[in-house]
């Protein structure tokens, strides 16, 4: 006499068709209507092919590329951008962050000091945060 079922392992962000019916010894009954329900979004996977494109003293340029469709987890809302520098004279970290809009893949990271090693981090971001 279940009323409700608990459906665990559902990709996040997806659309399903859910159907019930009963079960007596002689067999099943009449299927219900289909109903449809999307899971929740979830943080997206990492964008990948981080590439430096162009730099000059106080410039970075940098392309990605966006989490694939199976790994964006929802509606993607833009990138943050990170780079954290070491001064190659002083040893002295800096730290930048730069959000883009929405779908861009592309950021000219201005106003950054010369003289540093920089590394670079991009995570996508979803209703739920970054990934």
């Amino acid at each position: 006499n279940e009323t409700m079922l608990l459906v665990e392992g559902l990709k996040e962000y997806t659309n399903y068709s859910f159907q019930v019916s009963g079960r007596t010894a002689p067999g099943s009954g009449e299927r219900s209507a289909i109903v449809q329900a999307r899971t929740d979004e979830d943080t997206p996977g990492a964008p990948t092919g981080l590439q430096v494109t162009g730099s000059d003293r106080e410039v970075i340029t940098m392309t990605w590329i966006a989490p694939s469709p199976e790994q964006t987890n929802g509606i993607l809302l833009g990138y943050m951008v990170t780079l954290q520098g070491v001064s190659r004279l002083t040893g002295v970290n800096q730290t930048y962050s730069f959000s883009t809009n929405l779908l861009e893949t592309e950021l000219n990271a201005t106003s950054i000091s010369p003289g540093f090693n920089y590394t670079i981090f991009v995570q996508a971001r979803t209703s739920k945060g970054f990934g």
